[in-house]
């Protein structure tokens, strides 16, 4: 029984280990913080570690979210109690995230990106029928042969996506979970989203610029009361 004890304690150790020392290998984090799980604006926080200390970038700004509010998302946070993010519920999902690739409507990077850069040319396309292999993914018309009734328009008339960068959530695809969220630029009237979180196209692209894989870099996207209870658990830099 001892042994059996001491050996569940080490799974339990090394299952949290797995979730949450990463932040402390994570030297640059943004945080995009509303003040309650319905509200649409919120304001994001750039920060970069230094000797083991949190600096802030910039003064916070404001940036725009899903038009229902947050729910949470599948990332790399364990699974909270709580409204859960589901296709199509106009929400954008709160949680720890991974960055995945930049895309843009230029066909040459931005200068000075270190992070994928992919082309959004008029056959890529993201993915959002439940149905389709290609759930939650960024494909190309030209590359795969189509299986879905869904999808996103990565390049269009307005300036949405005119640059972006996506969000690893719900990475497994799990169907019905939520896809294709992004950082991406404001619209033309700078409304919410369907799910992303959209800001001005100067920001994005420092953004886009700033991030350096060798960082570790993450995005933490919560409430502030979820942030005040799990600031000590995921030792998050204090915010005002």
């Amino acid at each position: 029984m001892k042994k059996t004890s001491l050996y569940l304690l080490l799974i339990l150790f090394l299952h949290s280990d797995n979730l949450f020392s990463q932040l402390e290998k994570t030297n640059q984090l943004i945080l995009v913080i509303s003040k309650n799980w319905s509200s649409t604006i919120c304001d994001l926080y750039i920060f970069e570690k230094e000797n083991n200390k949190w600096n802030l970038i910039f003064d916070p700004y404001k940036v725009k979210i899903g038009s229902k509010g947050f729910a949470w998302g599948i990332g790399l946070h364990e699974k909270q109690n709580g409204i859960q993010k589901v296709e199509g519920d106009k929400k954008s999902p709160a949680g720890i995230f991974e960055f995945g690739t930049a895309f843009g409507y230029d066909p040459i990077p931005p200068i000075g990106i270190k992070i994928p850069y992919s082309f959004s040319d008029k056959f890529m396309r993201c993915v959002d029928d439940t149905s389709s292999m290609f759930y939650n993914q960024l494909v190309s018309e030209r590359e795969v042969e189509k299986d879905w009734n869904s999808a996103e328009k990565m390049k269009f008339q307005d300036s949405d996506y005119k640059y972006g960068i996506a969000v690893k959530h719900n990475k497994e695809n799990v169907a019905g979970k939520g896809s294709c969220i992004f950082l991406h630029c404001f619209g033309k009237d700078e409304s919410t989203t369907i799910g992303c979180t959209a800001m001005t196209e100067k920001k994005l692209k420092f953004i886009i610029t700033w991030l350096n894989p060798e960082k570790n870099p993450r995005i933490i996207q919560l409430p502030i009361a979820e942030y005040d209870r799990l600031k000590i658990e995921w030792n998050l830099p204090t915010i005002n």
